[in-house]
């Protein structure tokens, strides 16, 4: 069970803290990520296609029951209307091994909106991720865990196109790596969660995913930037798809790329 979440990772949009998501120590030792996401949720939903309100997206991260070496990541998805869906990853590489699991990616939608809001709570304090211009730019980020004391690089070893914020809680080292596309922020957006194989029915026990899932500190980096550049592959795909010719002629030939700030001005 989760206590009252006393932290929340926001980034600032003309002056005003929008939110990403939630931190909050569990009573139990361990985690929970609550995200902010976006209001309607595309895709197969436990083998159905379709479009969905997505009423909440979190994380539970704790140590294993069954393995003391093992820490389990538990991902919940609540669409509106339907059974929760759950899914897990064990994995031994948190604990004994130094590495970093990754939990999400995303290419945010424009947090202009007053969805992405954040109250000011007594005692809740903020991770700060900055400021962006959404008019300009398009905010991507990914989160890993690793163990509190695992080592991340020194700032001098992280991509020019990346910047980073390292956020302890508990027994647990997160870790927020931001990037900014120059493009301006769309109502629409795009999320690659990590594999969470389901629970086995038959037996109970959750699968045990490991080296395949989590990632030294050069490793993280590089994840990042590979995804980020699947999603925003697939996000401009998208935009010229739906959004009509003129769209698709302004990006003809447009020098897409990523920085570690997004208030720059484009040219």
């Amino acid at each position: 069970m989760a206590s009252k979440s006393p932290f929340r990772v926001t980034i600032s949009v003309d002056g005003t803290d929008r939110s990403l998501m939630s931190l909050s120590p569990t009573h139990e030792g361990g985690l929970m990520v609550s995200v902010k996401c976006a209001e309607v949720f595309f895709g197969d939903s436990r083998g159905v296609a379709g479009r969905n309100r997505l009423v909440r997206q979190r994380y539970n991260i704790h140590s294993s029951i069954h393995d003391p070496r093992a820490t389990t990541i538990k991902k919940i998805t609540e669409l509106e209307g339907e059974p929760r869906v759950e899914g897990y990853i064990r994995t031994t590489a948190i604990k004994s091994k130094n590495l970093f699991a990754p939990l999400y990616f995303k290419l945010s939608p424009d947090l202009a909106s007053d969805r992405y809001s954040s109250f000011e709570t007594a005692g809740r304090k903020h991770i700060s991720l900055g400021a962006y211009n959404p008019r300009n730019f398009t905010l991507l980020y990914a989160v890993f865990v690793g163990k509190r004391d695992a080592q991340f690089l020194d700032s001098t070893f992280l991509s020019k196109s990346l910047s980073y914020r390292l956020h302890d809680i508990g027994k647990f080292r997160l870790v927020f790596l931001y990037s900014f596309l120059n493009i301006p922020s769309h109502h629409s957006g795009r999320s690659i969660h990590a594999g969470v194989p389901a629970r086995d029915a038959a037996s109970d026990t959750i699968p045990l995913v490991d080296m395949d899932m989590a990632f030294p500190a050069m490793g993280v980096v590089c994840h990042a930037l590979t995804s980020f550049k699947s999603l925003a592959d697939f996000h401009i795909d998208y935009l010229c798809r739906t959004e009509g010719p003129e769209l698709e002629k302004s990006f003809s030939g447009y020098p897409f790329d990523f920085f570690p700030t997004g208030l720059l001005v484009r040219p």
